[in-house]
């Protein structure tokens, strides 16, 4: 619910102010763009600091690449959507968000 609804909890003004570049993507959209912001506001919190365990960023970081038994695809699979792919591409999102890539597709 938070990856396909953060723009409209009141951050479509941030997206403009914050994240413009994501919108020079070909296939820009809505839902991965919230959703890269919600990533990037989750490194934010969860960023290693000096001294902070990395533990949780870590565990986040793996349990999106798909490093763990329950990945993207079955996080994707838990999410209410008929759409299994676009969920896959909202927590690819919310990952390249958490990572710092520029892009909501990674790159």
């Amino acid at each position: 619910m938070l990856l396909r609804n953060y723009l409209d909890a009141g951050n479509r003004e941030r997206l403009y102010d914050e994240a413009s570049h994501l919108f020079e993507i070909a296939d820009y959209d809505d839902d991965l763009a919230g959703a890269w912001l919600l990533g990037a506001d989750a490194r934010q919190l969860l960023a290693p600091r000096p001294g902070a365990p990395r533990a949780a960023f870590v565990r986040a970081s793996a349990l999106l690449a798909g490093n763990d038994p329950e990945g993207p695809v079955q996080l994707a699979a838990d999410m209410d959507t008929l759409d299994l792919q676009h969920a896959v591409d909202m927590l690819g999102a919310f990952r390249s968000g958490l990572d710092g890539a520029r892009s909501a597709t990674g790159a």
